[in-house]
Order: C-alpha cells, then sequence, then structure tokens
C-alpha cells in the first residue's frame, strides 16, 4: 500500500498489523455497503462539483467511490481511523471509518 501514512501508538501498531487486512476490508465493505449517508454526500458532492478529473472522469457517484484510496491510518488507544481519499490533489475529504478497541465499525463520516 503506497504512500499511506500510519501514526499508531506502539501497542495498537502491533495489533493493527495483526489484523491488517481484515480491518482494511472491513472499512472498504462499510463504505460501498450504501449504509452510510456521508459517503453517499461524499460520492455525490465529488461527482457534481470537481470539474478536472485526470484522466477519464467518473460517470456516477459510484465511480467517485470506486476511486477511493487508503490514505492515513492513525489512532489513539481505544481507537483507530482508517481515512479514504480521492486525493489531497482533487480534494481536502475524505471517508473516515473508525473502529472501537475490539476492531468493531464505531462510525463512518465524511472530514476535511
Amino acid at each position: 500500500m503506497p504512500d499511506i501514512e500510519i501514526d499508531l501508538p506502539p501497542s495498537l501498531a502491533s495489533q493493527f498489523q495483526q489484523r491488517r487486512s481484515t480491518v482494511v476490508a472491513a472499512a472498504e465493505a462499510a463504505i460501498v455497503s450504501g449504509e452510510h449517508d456521508a459517503v453517499q454526500l461524499f460520492a455525490e458532492h465529488h461527482f457534481e462539483d470537481v470539474e478536472e478529473w485526470p484522466g477519464e472522469p467518473p460517470s456516477s457517484p459510484a465511480d467517485v467511490l470506486s476511486m477511493l484510496k487508503l490514505q492515513s491510518i492513525w489512532g489513539e488507544e481505544d481507537y483507530v481511523v482508517l481515512e479514504f481519499g480521492i486525493g489531497e490533489h482533487l480534494s481536502q475529504y475524505v471517508i473516515a471509518v473508525s473502529f472501537d478497541s475490539s476492531w468493531k465499525i464505531k462510525d463512518v463520516e465524511m472530514e476535511s
């Protein structure tokens, strides 16, 4: 996974590395599930407002979601947040999927 910023306390970093593929897959599934209003808002906003896409522009809000890439992983002792974005050159906004200390999804939000 290229250029992903990781900022976790050492004890949490070790736990995350053991669960990394499962946690990332759960976050990605939550994003495409259609269950979170923030994700739909992100997709619609960027589909309508980004004017200069590199390469082929998306043909629908769902295409915007397919462009999301994991950008950063950060947290504290009792939570971890995975941030997915379409690139800082296109948007300052990300989809943040937060996990509690038992590695269950706590929230999915759009953040800047």
